[in-house]
């Protein structure tokens, strides 16, 4: 049987992963202690590091998909993070930056020619209000 901390580098390997969701996955394979003693040392090795992975998704969220406020926050909370840590870095961008991303998402959408309900959908499943 490999060892816990060879399959979670494994794992790490090919994506990075939540504490959560690394915990998930060992504990399928091994007892608690292993997983204990494993995450206790990817995290003293910084292989996984919530800190470091909320922010980067929340950045890439914010400038590369433009979802909205809600919408990242839902997502953190489905993952079981915590969601001070995600107010904390969330508090860094200002209302005017989700505002001109929802004023993007419109323009781009309208030089498509795509029609109000269609923007209206999508803006809702981007977690904004409605136009």
């Amino acid at each position: 049987m490999e060892a816990p901390m060879n399959y979670a580098l494994r794992l790490l390997k090919i994506k990075n992963y939540y504490i959560k969701e690394i915990y998930d996955k060992l504990s399928k394979k091994y007892n608690p202690q292993q997983v204990h003693s494993t995450i206790k040392k990817l995290i003293i090795s910084d292989y996984i590091n919530d800190k470091k992975l909320v922010k980067l998704k929340i950045e890439y969220f914010i400038t590369v998909k433009k979802y909205s406020r809600k919408y990242i926050r839902n997502y953190f909370e489905s993952k079981c993070i915590s969601l001070n840590l995600v107010d904390y870095y969330l508090e860094g961008y200002k209302e005017y930056v989700f505002i001109n991303n929802k004023k993007q998402i419109i323009n781009n959408l309208k030089e498509k020619g795509k029609k109000d309900v269609y923007i209206k959908d999508y803006l809702i499943r981007k977690g904004y209000d409605e136009q």
